[in-house]
């Protein structure tokens, strides 16, 4: 049970990153009410990409989400590979 919730829980935190950050960043998908928000809280933040749909992922917000994908892929890989 512990191997599975190593995947299962960061897999459901990069799921709400992916729709909170990237879906409304790449495809516009419920930015209107973000614009205002996302430039009050991270309006002064550095950040690497393209303004796409009036918003931006900042740089530490893009960091995260990617090591945290690169945990899911190496707890996956370990899981699944592992010699019984």
């Amino acid at each position: 049970m512990v191997k599975i919730w190593l995947i299962v829980h960061p897999a459901c935190i990069l799921l709400g990153a992916i729709m909170s950050w990237w879906i409304p960043y790449f495809f516009g998908t419920g930015t209107e009410e973000k614009i205002e928000r996302f430039n009050i809280m991270f309006g002064n933040t550095h950040s690497f990409l393209p303004v796409m749909n009036g918003i931006v992922p900042n740089t530490i917000h893009t960091l995260f989400h990617l090591m945290l994908l690169i945990c899911i892929i190496l707890t996956s890989y370990i899981f699944f590979n592992e010699e019984k």
